[in-house]
């Protein structure tokens, strides 16, 4: 989304990397929630 939005209007840089920041945490997060809970992962597979 926020690259998305700087190709048409102005992005501060710091903005964009507190967003991939943020979002990193939240995946990882994500991870561990669900490791504690015993929630089995999808693994990705490539369609090489």
């Amino acid at each position: 989304i926020t690259i998305q939005l700087s190709e048409n209007s102005f992005v501060e840089e710091k903005v964009k990397i507190y967003l991939n920041r943020l979002s990193d945490y939240l995946f990882m997060l994500a991870r561990k929630i669900g490791y504690e809970q015993n929630i089995a992962e999808n693994n990705w597979i490539p369609r090489n």
